[in-house]
């Protein structure tokens, strides 16, 4: 049996920068709001909002126009579907179909393995004995996507910000924008990121390696249509992505596909 490479984002986010949790999250949901340092390309210091979800407590679900007919905005696909929260489950392609691998069940929304993007994201489990929800790389030993396929329902693909070892990836693109990012952590939660002002991915990547505490963030979306929406009851989360050069949106953008989160039942 192969054994699949587990990507694992540690606590240590958290211990970055300046972070306050939000008061009054449902069990099983921890939000933190974190200032992270400015630099030579970020002029304003970026916030960056952290959700980490315990799934013994929480259950994932992927949710594409392909399937539910039409984009929606975050909120919307959350408050349609009965969601607590949702996030970009990938880049798209212009027929609104995931830029990468995407699998949920039986439904395929984009069945071809895209050679940029080395992160793959497998949750629901076909036997329990597994974990909820893997990070895998393809690079990492003993990876293969055949594998992940059988043993998980669930399966999508992005950029990764990290490598097998909790080190930055190299990106060569120097623009500055907003990111939507998906992780695990050293228990199995699922860490949803999103970085609210624009910077540089590479910058990014380096700082949730740093002193290589974090492991198996993949890049998700970026720019104005990266959003986080989080109904916490007490406090809702809209955090909206933009781009170096525009005004900061107020609003969310219509996107085709999320990865959502809801108590289990």
């Amino acid at each position: 049996m192969n054994r699949i490479p587990l990507l694992l984002l540690t606590a240590g986010l958290l211990s970055l920068g300046c972070a306050r949790s939000t008061p009054g999250a449902p069990r099983g949901i921890t939000v933190e709001r974190i200032q992270a340092p400015a630099s030579a390309y970020v002029r304003i210091a970026p916030e960056v909002t952290v959700v980490t979800i315990d799934l013994a407590v929480h259950s994932l679900e992927l949710l594409t126009e392909q399937e539910f007919g039409g984009s929606r905005t975050p909120e919307a696909w959350a408050r349609e579907h009965g969601l607590t929260g949702a996030i970009n489950a990938s880049m798209h392609l212009p027929n609104g179909r995931s830029a990468g691998f995407m699998l949920d069940d039986d439904r395929v929304n984009n069945g071809q393995d895209n050679p940029a993007y080395g992160g793959f994201l497998a949750f629901d489990p076909r036997d329990p004995d597994h974990p909820p929800a893997v990070l895998a790389g393809r690079d990492c030993e003993g990876f293969e996507l055949a594998d992940l396929r059988r043993r998980y329902r669930s399966v999508l693909q992005g950029y990764r910000l990290l490598d097998c070892g909790g080190a930055a990836q190299s990106w060569a693109d120097p623009k500055l924008y907003s990111a939507a990012a998906v992780a695990l952590d050293r228990e199995g939660r699922v860490v949803l990121i999103h970085t609210g002002r624009a910077w540089r991915m590479s910058e990014f990547a380096n700082w949730l390696a740093t002193d290589r505490q974090l492991a198996g963030a993949i890049f998700v979306e970026g720019g104005p249509e990266a959003g986080l929406y989080v109904d916490l009851g007490a406090d809702v989360i809209r955090a909206i992505g933009t781009y170096e050069g525009i005004p900061h949106a107020s609003r969310f953008r219509e996107i085709p596909n999320v990865l959502g989160f809801r108590p289990r039942r």
